[in-house]
């Protein structure tokens, strides 16, 4: 394999690495929008990343680790951690594709306990700006 090949499966990874830290921050976000993340979210988070193609190189440990280490950040202070989670996101903003994924994603964390609360309500509409989206596209209409 020659060098340029192995440079482009890096960068590859580098981005893949990035959308994985994008995705868990905002289904973090999502579950910890009522204050504090329900079992059957994470459940649902854990289930709905690794069934990602894009995702499936952080298969498993790499994405547990990951949403312990972001959840660690939230409970620790959730206004920083929130802002940090933000950041996250904004990295990827710039790709369509992956802001509709993670669109789905939440939405799909926000209706694992049965609702969408009001305040999932907000912090999706807060996500659908940041990456450009309409929640109406979603079929979430927002009064």
């Amino acid at each position: 394999m020659g060098i340029f090949s192995r440079f482009r499966r890096n960068v590859d990874k580098v981005k893949n690495k990035e959308t994985m830290e994008a995705v868990v921050a905002a289904c973090l976000l999502v579950g910890f929008a009522d204050g504090s993340i329900e079992k059957a979210e994470l459940q649902k988070m854990e289930g709905v990343i690794n069934n990602t193609p894009a995702l499936a190189a952080f298969k498993g440990k790499p994405i547990k680790d990951t949403i312990a280490r972001f959840q660690g950040i939230l409970e620790e202070d959730f206004g920083l951690g929130k802002r940090r989670m933000l950041k996250e996101i904004s990295q990827i903003a710039e790709n369509d594709e992956t802001c509709e994924e993670i669109m789905y994603m939440t939405i799909a964390i926000a209706k694992s306990d049965g609702e969408i609360e009001p305040e999932e309500i907000t912090v999706l509409i807060e996500l659908a700006k940041l990456l450009n989206q309409d929640l109406k596209d979603y079929g979430i209409t927002v009064a």
